[in-house]
């Protein structure tokens, strides 16, 4: 192969140089034959009654790196149970204020 043949740059991919826009498949609807055409919208009520507010995910997500990190570090620090226990209680109360709640029951032993 000639060094001209494989430095000859070719034009790009159209289909790859714009991002196309990402609907799920949820979103799509179509006719009784299966076939996907349009992605539906959703009213704007609906869809802010349904998310969580970022702030809260944000929130949950410091709470959980802190539990990892006190549950990971308790050989460098002397009152390992106390902080894991405490950062384990704050996760707790930030899932249950994003709808999470621990069941009350413990599963049978077999």
């Amino acid at each position: 192969m000639d060094t001209a043949e494989t430095s000859r740059t070719r034009a790009p991919d159209p289909a790859l140089r714009e991002p196309q826009p990402f609907v799920a498949v949820s979103q799509l609807e179509g006719p009784a034959d299966g076939t996907l055409t349009q992605p539906r919208r959703r009213a704007q009520g609906e869809r802010d009654q349904a998310a969580i507010p970022v702030s809260l995910l944000l929130e949950a997500t410091r709470t959980a790196g802190m539990f990892q990190r006190s549950a990971l570090g308790h050989l460098d620090h002397h009152a390992w149970l106390d902080r894991v226990q405490s950062d384990g209680q704050k996760l707790i109360d930030v899932l249950a204020q994003m709808g999470f709640h621990p069941r009350s029951e413990r599963p049978a032993k077999r």
